[in-house]
Order: C-alpha cells, then structure tokens, then sequence
C-alpha cells in the first residue's frame, strides 16, 4: 500500500501559543498494517492534551498488535490509563495546570480522542472514540458502510478517552470489513469532510492529484492529521473505476440536494422573519395612530411596505426552488 501523511498546527493553536495536539502512528512493515490519529482536546482543563494523544495512539497501536479485535476498548484504555498515571508520577502538575484542571480529576488534562484502522489482506478492522472520521473506500469503487455516529459528539463536545473506564467503552465504536479496502481515509476534525465523505481526498487519490492542496481547502483554524492508505493495484482496475464514477456522481447528486435543501431552509427562516416583522410592524403602527404621531406612522409603514416587497421576493424564489426540487 501508498500512504499521504500530513499533520499540521492549526492557526488557532499557533495564535495561542499552544502545541499541536493532534498526533499519530503507522505501523507498516509487516502485517497487519496499524494507523491510529488521537485528536487531544482543545479546552483549558485538557492542559496535557498533546501527550495525551501521543499515549493514546502508543496505546492502541501496542494494543492492537496483541489483543482480539473485540477486546480491544478496553485493552487501549487500560494500557491508556496506566500511561497517564505513569507519566503523572513522574512529571506532577503545576499549580498553573492544576489551575487550569479546577476540579477535574489528574487524568483530563489528557483527554483525547481516538482513530485506529487495522488492514489485513483479507480485511479491515476500525474503531473509535469521540470525534474524526474514517471512511473505507471499497475494491468496488464505492464507499463502505460507515461507523455509527456518537450522538455525545457534535458542536465542540466529543466523548474522550480520559473518561472513567466503564464510561469510555461505552462510547467506543467497532466494524469490520470483510475485505482488503482499496483505501482509507482518516482524519482528525481539523478537516471536515464535505458532505460526509471525502469525495474529494479519494478523487485527488484516484486522479494522482496533488493531495496537500485538497487538505488544505479543508482547514479551519484546528490542528489537521490526514492519513491516507491506498493500493494502486485495486485502484487501477476497471471494476473499481466503473463503480469510482457512479459513487462520485452519487455525491454530487446528493451535494446538490444538501445545498439546495440549505438555500429552502435559509429562505424559510428570512420568510418567517419578514412576517413577524410586518405582523409586529402591524400593532405598532396602530398604537402610532392612537398617539397621534404621524411620523412615525408613515416611517414604519414605508419601511413595511419595503419588507412585504422583499417578502414577495423570498417566496417567489422559494416556491421555484420547491417546484426545481421536485
């Protein structure tokens, strides 16, 4: 297998004088091959962050090498937590960090979360906690089906490694693909993934496009790990490029569905804005009337007559993108 590699600070981290915390580790000179990326969390209580993610990618690598795949939660966050306290004996938090970790157990100023992808010849194996992502791009041509989604993880929230035990399995995620993939996608969330799939890394991929230039489209301020594991040979196969195709008009199909649903639900929202507008313009002006303030009326019924036109306007636009729609 090929591999593209790239882990980079994020601005907002650089603004604030602070390391990257994201890190990695690939383990490819003999089967199976092990990716892991831990993203460590940005807050001030996670003042440890960076190594935790370091320990966490350690951990699961190690783990990964020695443990069923379906043990393996618990093996990574034993062998975590032992890190952690390993590391706290020997380096004891400052008054600044216990500050900053207020009335957080020691163990918080390392949470991170967790990626890891376990590629044998005749399949694959994923797992994760918190936030990330990692897709499967079969021999097909087409994407696999993705890890559920942890409904702890959106906004900033994520779900951590430096949860107690019993609250961390909870939130691991497991799958396996019964098949040699013809490539996989992982990355912390300093990329975001257009439209849930990285349609456009796996295009820069199959097109032996310039990789780099695609990530950095993605950036928005957060540190970014991207790795990137592919076979040419599965590539370079008409059964995968006929299905390659369809999977990215599928995506574009959907693209333009998602976008057009945003333009509806943006001009639902102004519509309903301009009617509560003239409806409070409405009482307004005859409280105005009763006054006698006569200025005041015909100011608010010019500028009410302007918010009906342009209410006229977003529906209009709104019913054409309803009837396009369908």
């Amino acid at each position: 297998m090929e591999y593209y590699v790239s882990s980079i600070i994020g601005s907002k981290q650089q603004q604030r004088g602070c390391p990257c915390q994201d890190a990695y580790r690939i383990l490819n000179d003999k089967q199976p091959i092990i990716m892991a990326i831990a993203d460590g969390h940005g807050g001030e209580a996670y003042c440890r962050s960076d190594i935790g993610a370091s320990i966490a990618c350690s951990s699961a690598v190690e783990m990964a090498q020695i443990t069923d795949f379906s043990d393996l939660p618990s093996a990574i966050k034993r062998h975590y937590d032992l890190q952690v306290q390993k590391h706290l004996s020997e380096n004891p938090l400052n008054e600044d960090e216990k500050s900053l970790l207020g009335e957080n157990v020691p163990a918080v100023a390392y949470g991170a979360t967790l990626l890891l992808a376990i590629i044998n010849d005749d399949k694959v194996q994923v797992l994760q906690i918190g936030d990330g992502e990692i897709h499967v791009l079969g021999s097909n041509g087409t994407f696999l089906r993705p890890l559920e989604e942890d409904e702890d993880c959106f906004n900033n929230f994520t779900s951590s490694l430096c949860y107690t035990e019993e609250e961390a399995i909870k939130h691991f995620r497991l799958l396996q693909y019964d098949e040699k993939p013809a490539a996989i996608f992982m990355f912390s969330d300093g990329y975001k993934s257009p439209y849930s799939r990285p349609y456009k890394l796996a295009g820069a991929v199959v097109k032996n496009e310039d990789i780099s230039a695609v990530a950095k489209a993605g950036e928005h301020g957060d540190d970014q790990t991207i790795l990137i594991a592919y076979d040419r040979k599965l590539i370079d196969t008409d059964t995968f490029n006929i299905g390659f195709e369809k999977t990215i008009a599928a995506c574009n199909a959907e693209i333009i569905h998602l976008q057009k649903k945003a333009q509806i639900e943006k001009i639902e929202q102004e519509i309903r804005a301009n009617e509560e507008f003239l409806a409070l313009a409405e009482e307004r002006i005859e409280q105005f009337k009763e006054k006698g303030e006569t200025d005041r009326v015909d100011a608010l019924e010019e500028l009410s007559e302007r918010k009906k036109q342009t209410l006229n306007l977003f529906r209009e636009r709104l019913a054409e993108l309803c009837e396009n729609s369908d």
